[in-house]
C-alpha cells in the first residue's frame, strides 16, 4: 500500500486506467466481448473507500456502456464458492462474489483447478476427501446459482470420462 501510493497511486486513477483499458478493448475489437476478473484492493489503499469500490465502479461503468458485450467474473470457482440460498448469498461471501452476483446474468468464471485432479483438493478448497465428480458438480451448480452466462473448465475436466455427465449438464444449462 505504501509503495503504491508513493509511486502516484489514487483511486481515481486507477479507476479512469481501467476505463480507458475498457473503452480501448471495446473499439479495437467492436464485435468481440469482453471479460473483467474483479476482486478487491489492500486494506488501506483506497481509504476511505470499502476495499471492493474500485471493482463496482469499474463494473458498473462496463455494464452501463457496454451492457451486451460486457461479463465480470473471477477464476476462483470451486466447490467451496459460498452458493446463494433463495436468492441471498450467505453472510460469509466475500466482497468478489458478491459483486460478481450483483452484476448477474452479465457473469462468468474459471474454475481454481482442475477437479481431474484430487492430489491436493484444490477445488475442495483443500477439504479431504474430495472427488472429480462432487467437486465440478457442486462448481456448476454455483455458477447456475450465480445465473453465470460463461463458465471455463479445465481441458483436462473435459476429457475425463468421468465428468462426462457433469459436463453434459453443465453444457444443456
Amino acid at each position: 500500500v505504501a509503495a503504491a501510493k508513493a509511486a502516484g497511486y489514487t483511486t481515481e486513477k486507477m479507476i479512469d486506467a481501467c476505463k480507458q483499458i475498457i473503452d480501448t478493448t471495446a473499439a479495437a475489437f467492436p464485435q468481440s466481448a469482453q471479460w473483467l476478473s474483479v476482486g478487491t484492493m489492500p486494506n488501506g489503499l483506497d481509504t476511505p473507500y470499502p476495499v471492493d469500490y474500485v471493482a463496482r465502479q469499474v463494473a458498473d461503468y462496463a455494464m452501463a456502456k457496454y451492457p451486451s458485450r460486457f461479463l465480470i467474473g473471477n477464476g476462483a470457482l470451486n466447490a467451496k464458492t459460498p452458493q446463494p440460498v433463495n436468492g441471498v448469498l450467505p453472510d460469509g461471501a466475500s466482497l468478489t462474489w458478491r459483486l460478481i452476483y450483483d452484476h448477474r446474468p452479465n457473469t462468468s468464471a474459471q474454475m481454481v483447478w482442475s477437479a481431474t485432479d484430487t492430489s491436493n483438493c484444490r477445488m475442495n478448497g483443500q477439504v479431504t476427501p474430495c472427488d472429480s465428480v462432487t467437486m465440478l458438480q457442486t462448481a456448476v451448480d454455483t455458477a447456475i446459482l450465480y445465473g453465470m452466462r460463461y463458465v471455463e473448465i479445465y481441458q483436462v475436466d473435459i476429457k475425463n470420462p468421468a465428468l462426462a455427465s457433469v459436463i453434459q449438464y453443465a453444457a444443456e444449462k
